[in-house]
């Protein structure tokens, strides 16, 4: 079942961010169990602002977990715009950005460690840390726990590459032998 109140709030929400001019949700089946959100924005808007935005504002379970940010609403066959849009088109498209939670140890360590010093409540897998914010002292930081815990040496460079937890914690995995 679900809360057309939360859908109806979120949709709200969502298009009281400053950089949001359009803002629509919905229950996609076979996407998500909680809501898609697909905005179109003015300016440089991500899918994790977005989701850090709403989250203290907005039911728990009304959270989008795929966020698909357009430039402008596509139009159908007759040259509708966003009434003829149908929301699990938007929401399979490639750049939508996905919220995935740690599945492994080591990615529950690193989503922590990752939200306390970046200030954010919640990081997911595919989270780009240096997008969220991650500068040079957040990286030696990490790259420091990352040796005292795990004993694995990772340098600068190749952190900046791999950028995502779930990335991270495959090289982290590979480094120890696993």
């Amino acid at each position: 079942m679900h809360d057309d109140a939360a859908l109806s709030a979120l949709t709200k929400t969502l298009a009281s961010h400053p950089d949001v001019r359009i803002a629509r949700v919905a229950y996609v089946p076979g996407v998500s169990q909680a809501p898609v959100a697909w905005v179109v924005g003015d300016n440089l808007i991500n899918g994790p602002e977005l989701r850090q935005y709403v989250r203290p504002l907005v039911v728990e379970h009304a959270v989008p977990d795929v966020v698909a940010i357009l430039h402008d609403f596509p139009q159908d066959d007759e040259g509708d715009g966003e009434d003829g849009v149908r929301p699990w088109q938007l929401a399979s498209l490639e750049s939508a950005y996905r919220f995935v939670s740690p599945r492994s140890a080591i990615e529950r360590w690193l989503a922590e460690f990752c939200s306390v010093l970046l200030s954010v409540p919640e990081v997911g897998v595919l989270d780009d840390f240096i997008e969220m914010g991650g500068d040079s002292l957040f990286a030696i930081s990490l790259l420091t726990e990352i040796q005292n815990i795990y004993g694995v040496e990772i340098d600068l460079a190749e952190l900046y590459e791999l950028a995502t937890i779930e990335q991270l914690s495959i090289a982290i995995e590979r480094a120890r032998g696993n």
